[in-house]
């Protein structure tokens, strides 16, 4: 009788759960360059408790008494409706440690390792710092990551017709989920967008559009005008955007308008770079391609517009399985995707060097408020250089992909 065999996705799967339920039950967290805040998975814990305050009556826009910190509600009201399900705080350990499990799941499933290098990467993006800050909160981004993995299946579809159709739908319907829960996955509509092969799929695609922005101005409107007063823009350690490394010379008033002209320039090297290159073509699925570009458009969108934490870097997973791809050609091709893969690597360790330097100056393994203050300045310049330089390599490739789609619907000249 054969031995079962597993496919490597699963076995890589069973070793990010397994790191996973090591760091919950240990409490190991701060070991590995992440803050560790109680209650556990803190953000999911402000979600429950405003569902919890909302059965009460509260407007938990104002004020949330149920909450651990005070904190109002920082997100959509569509998230109130979790009341229906008969989700409360009490749930909040249990809901944690499920969505940590089906995260880490999912991404090895996303990033779709095969072989042992790719393997090896994978456990290193997903075990680290930047990323597991998410993991430790149970913040949404890991949701809308595990979203957007599902959408880009969906998009790829069956190879008929009539599946396509279908499953471009679903996609779309999917991120604007996202778009209603969070917001700003709502961009990775662009990167739906180029899989669009006919006329009458994108007519249905505005019109779907059209359709749910009004639905989304309407419903989700006030919400927004809320927002932007009361959700604290995030800073010190375990951020990164466009505008910090200005705000870090003291340009404030202008550090936002600088950062999307920096970034608009970074795209114009990227794409010129990109329709230049005479590179070989990265043959991947339909379904890989499009979580790449997702990807890619959500985290150059975010990175523009705010300050942001560092577990919205989880997006890089979605780069993976082209970056592995690509390693897999010759030339400058592979040393772009090598590059791409050490500088995203360099992003999401960096807080570990940060506590290093910390312990290394004799301050010991500081709290949460003495991290941000002892911040070494040297360090967190390296990553927004860093930051940078990895966005135009990201947004290179990603041109590159989108070339390469655009030539084999004109077909041979």
């Amino acid at each position: 009788m054969s031995r079962p065999t597993f496919s490597a996705p699963f076995r890589v799967s069973l070793v990010l759960m397994g790191a996973f339920a090591a760091h919950v039950y240990f409490t190991s967290w701060i070991y590995v360059g992440v803050p560790h805040l109680i209650p556990l998975y803190l953000d999911l814990h402000a979600i429950l408790s405003a569902v919890d305050c909302h059965r009460m009556g509260i407007n938990v826009y104002v004020s949330n008494p149920c909450d651990a910190l005070r904190r109002g509600l920082g997100y959509s009201r569509l998230w109130l409706w979790l009341s229906h399900l008969g989700l409360e705080r009490d749930l909040n350990n249990i809901l944690g440690f499920a969505i940590g499990m089906l995260f880490m799941a999912c991404a090895a499933h996303a990033t779709r390792p095969l072989r042992l290098r790719d393997q090896i990467i994978t456990v290193a993006f997903v075990l680290s710092p930047a990323i597991m800050l998410g993991v430790e909160r149970a913040n949404n981004d890991i949701l809308m990551f595990m979203l957007l993995f599902v959408a880009s299946r969906l998009a790829a579809g069956p190879r008929t017709a009539w599946g396509q159709r279908t499953g471009a739908v679903a996609a779309w319907l999917l991120i604007w989920l996202g778009a209603f829960l969070k917001f700003y996955p709502g961009v990775a509509l662009a990167a739906a967008m180029e899989q669009i092969n006919d006329r009458r799929t994108l007519f249905g695609f505005f019109a779907l559009c059209i359709a749910l922005t009004v639905l989304f101005v309407v419903y989700i409107g006030p919400d927004l005008v809320h927002l932007r007063n009361t959700v604290p823009s995030p800073q010190g350690r375990w951020t990164f955007g466009a505008k910090v490394v200005f705000q870090m010379f003291g340009y404030h008033p202008y550090a936002t308008g600088l950062g999307i002209g920096a970034v608009v320039i970074a795209t114009v090297i990227g794409v010129a770079v990109a329709a230049r290159a005479n590179w070989p073509s990265i043959r991947v699925g339909a379904a890989d391609h499009f979580l790449f570009n997702a990807s890619v458009v959500t985290l150059v969108f975010c990175f523009a517009l705010k300050a942001n934490h560092d577990y919205r870097c989880v997006f890089l997973l979605g780069t993976l399985p082209v970056l592995f791809t690509a390693l897999n050609t010759n030339g400058a091709l592979r040393v772009l995707a090598t590059l791409t893969i050490a500088l995203s690597a360099g992003v999401l360790w960096v807080e570990i060097f940060q506590d290093w330097s910390i312990l290394a100056a004799g301050h010991g393994r500081p709290n949460l408020i003495d991290a941000n203050r002892l911040e070494v300045f040297s360090i967190k310049l390296i990553e927004q250089i860093v930051t940078w330089a990895m966005m135009i390599c990201l947004i290179t490739i990603s041109a590159r992909l989108v070339k390469q789609r655009w030539a084999a619907l004109r077909g041979p000249n």
